[in-house]
């Protein structure tokens, strides 16, 4: 049973992985509970919150990018790989590359 649950909670998580904000929007439309609807809601504006601050850093530099409020919640750690959520200590890692302006669209 716990092998069941834990095959679906990784199949469920890796769909999730995947959702457009197209899928988010059309949940929140069509679930009709709105502790859900709220949840849901959440979870996509953190998520979208991390690709967009994932996407800044990869193309410019962080000294110039940490006074702004985006990156107010966040540090940096020590080899500049990552930056670190300040209450919830979740990394959000990332290559910075000058320069190249790098793409953010995933395949």
């Amino acid at each position: 049973m716990i092998l069941l649950l834990q095959g679906t909670t990784t199949y469920i998580e890796d769909k999730v992985r995947k959702f457009k904000i197209e899928n988010y929007l059309e949940i929140i439309e069509n679930v009709k509970d709105l502790k859900l609807a709220l949840e849901t809601a959440n979870i996509a504006s953190n998520r979208h919150k991390k690709l967009l601050l994932k996407c800044l850093l990869k193309n410019y530099n962080y000294e110039d990018l940490k006074s702004h409020k985006l990156f107010e919640d966040y540090t940096i750690n020590q080899d500049k790989t990552a930056i670190i959520h300040k209450s919830y200590e979740s990394e959000i890692k990332f290559k910075f590359e000058p320069i190249s302006f790098t793409s953010c669209f995933f395949k």
